[in-house]
């Protein structure tokens, strides 16, 4: 079942991959593109195209 995550799960998520993004170069974009998906409601096809790499 899917459900929209509540305000301390977005909280979580967002302080997780800030930590991670310190530790793993590799994964710097991973953080925008969450905030993006959380902040439009976009699903990762749809956000993919529009992020691109830069």
């Amino acid at each position: 079942m899917l459900r929209a995550l509540i305000s301390e799960e977005r909280l979580a998520l967002l302080r997780h991959l800030d930590a991670d993004e310190q530790q793993r170069p590799h994964n710097r974009d991973l953080p925008d593109l969450c905030r993006f998906m959380l902040g439009t409601g976009t699903r990762i096809s749809e956000a993919l195209p529009r992020i691109g790499r830069r």
